[in-house]
């Protein structure tokens, strides 16, 4: 039995929400990771349109970026004090 680790956009989305989603995580994304994550997604679209494959967590991240939610795993960097 195969397991399937990402699907086509085609079979998680109509064309239309998918763009919009795009689009809104492009307006929404704050982050320098977010920017990188919607750029890098918003270039393989073009290239491969709905044919493009998206695993579980690169949906969960894009539907959390469009959505305007705070990333529930966000590393914060602790800064030493200068000595």
């Amino acid at each position: 039995m195969a397991i399937t680790l990402s699907k086509p956009v085609s079979l998680c989305y109509e064309p239309q929400k998918f763009r919009s989603l795009l689009a809104d995580a492009f307006n929404n994304a704050s982050s320098d990771w977010d920017r990188t994550f919607i750029g890098d997604m918003i270039d393989r679209h073009k290239s491969y349109g709905d044919n493009m494959h998206l695993s579980a967590l690169q949906r969960h991240h894009l539907e959390r970026i469009a959505n305007n939610l705070e990333s529930t795993h966000v590393r914060k960097r602790h800064h030493r004090p200068a000595a």
